[in-house]
């Protein structure tokens, strides 16, 4: 098997997991929208998320060819190394926490700026706090997701079995 190969399988479980996290998230924008005065920006993060299912689905080919693309040796199941293990490991995990984050930060730009309109200063503070953190968990993931392979190599050094 291919490393791409095993990365393109990664996605694939990661598009899985994220339209059931989405379509966990829409049955609770639903009763959420069923409340007067609720606006409909708040389907925004849903909608992405959802969106972005679809697209690690139909695009894992790609992003996995790009994510290895200097990588492209045979890996047999029995012979697979430590650090083919840690790359695949990082790149999935990084590629998760973008996905996860991204709806999130619009989520909280959104509340952000209806608290703004409602003049509810007390909490705006601590939203921003919340999206700055949301910032660098993307950071993380965008560091795992295309630096994988140098922190496996790092990581793979380190490593020791006694």
């Amino acid at each position: 098997m291919k490393s791409k190969v095993a990365m393109f399988i990664a996605i694939k479980i990661i598009a899985i997991t994220t339209l059931i996290k989405g379509l966990n998230q829409a049955s609770h924008l639903v009763i959420s929208l069923s409340q007067p005065g609720m606006p409909k920006i708040f389907i925004l993060p849903t909608v992405l998320l959802l969106f972005i299912s679809v697209i690690l689905w139909f695009g894992a080919a790609a992003i996995s060819n790009t994510i290895s693309s200097e990588n492209n040796e045979e890996i047999e199941i029995h012979g697979i190394t430590i650090y083919d293990l840690y790359k695949i490991a990082l790149t999935t995990i990084g590629i998760f926490i973008i996905v996860s984050v991204l709806p999130e930060i619009i989520r909280n730009i959104i509340m952000l700026e209806a608290m703004k309109n409602q003049m509810q200063t007390s909490m705006i503070y601590s939203e921003k706090i919340s999206i700055y953190i949301l910032f660098l968990e993307l950071i993380l993931g965008l560091i795992l997701a295309f630096k994988s392979n140098n922190l496996a190599k790092i990581i793979n050094s380190n490593h020791r079995v006694d």
